[in-house]
């Protein structure tokens, strides 16, 4: 399998082997982390998510550019999560919903180049919630390089932009 190349816009699946669990990738990880895959998260991207419940547990995510975006699933056993880029807090994310959802994310703003995004299960939920379950499913990236003028289908990354992309701060799902 080659990876196709990168565009302008990127989404990185939550088993992308650069995605690291408690610093290795899901398939050398420990067993607090859980690939989950079945109807349950059938509007999942790629019907799938890892997902983990223990506090301090970590994702990790080296990048390049300038936006970052988090996908998550999220349901009455979502719990929340606190995100890091490049080691500081950008607060912590509530994922509870009543029924089953889907929650993203966007941090803009970065200095072009390297960054590392992390994102640690805190074990916590919302007052009625009925886990802590953290189920990241995507990470989405811009480099910055602008796109040239014209019109997308609706399902192209390339799209954002013209949504604002760089004012997104919380895109929903």
């Amino acid at each position: 399998y080659t990876p196709p190349a990168s565009g302008s816009f990127q989404r990185y699946e939550e088993d992308w082997p650069a995605i690291l669990y408690n610093g290795l990738p899901y398939t050398q990880t420990v067993t607090s982390w859980t690939r989950l895959n079945n109807s349950t998260v059938g509007g999942a991207s790629q019907g799938q998510v890892i997902w983990s419940n223990t506090a301090g547990n970590t994702v990790s995510f080296a990048f390049s550019g300038v936006a970052v975006g988090i996908g998550f699933v999220a349901d009455r056993f979502s719990g929340n999560a606190e995100v890091f880029i490049d080691g500081i807090s950008q607060g912590v994310i509530d994922l509870y919903h009543r029924d089953q959802d889907f929650t993203s994310v966007y941090y803009d703003g970065l200095a072009p180049g390297p960054h590392t995004l992390a994102i640690t299960v805190l074990g916590t939920s919302h007052p009625n919630g009925s886990g802590a379950t953290v189920n990241p499913d995507y990470v989405d990236v811009w480099d910055g390089i602008a796109l040239a003028d014209g019109t997308f289908e609706q399902d192209d990354g390339r799209v954002l932009r013209s949504l604002g992309w760089d004012t997104i701060t919380d895109a929903g799902a």
